[in-house]
Formats: structure tokens, sequence, C-alpha cells
């Protein structure tokens, strides 16, 4: 919803989601893959939309991303 609502899928590469529903289908229209989270080492950068679960997320993916932020409520670097 925020991807749409924002009309930033132009700065999305893929979506993880721990959720077997989800994963393999794309973000509503949009070209963006749901995929499930690997633990491989991403360039770049990771926001997190789900800011409510960050402090369960981000201990989990900060070893593979070089920065991860959450934009709600506020913008914020981990």
């Amino acid at each position: 919803m925020f991807i749409n609502f924002t009309e930033t899928s132009n700065y999305f590469e893929a979506v993880f989601d721990d959720s077997p529903f989800r994963q393999n289908r794309y973000i509503t229209g949009t070209n963006i893959p749901i995929i499930p989270f690997g633990k491989t080492k991403y360039n770049g950068a990771c926001i997190i939309l789900a800011w409510n679960y960050a402090q369960d997320i981000v201990p989990k993916i900060l070893p593979f991303f070089e920065n991860v932020y959450t934009v709600l409520p506020k913008v914020k670097k981990w």
C-alpha cells in the first residue's frame, strides 16, 4: 500500500516477506516481486516498510545490507 500510495515503485527491486502465501507474487499494480529473504549479502539499502516490526526485523537482516532504514513514523537509519 505504501509503495502504491507514494508512487515509489521505480525505487524498489524486490520486497521480502516471510509469508509463503505472499511469496512468488507481485506487489499489486507493480512489477515488484515478493520474495523470501535469503541469507545473501545485498549491495545497497533495505527499507523496512513494516516499521512497527522493525525491532524484530533489524537484527535478522542488518548483517546482509549496507544500510537499513525505516521511513515511518520518521526516517531512521539502524
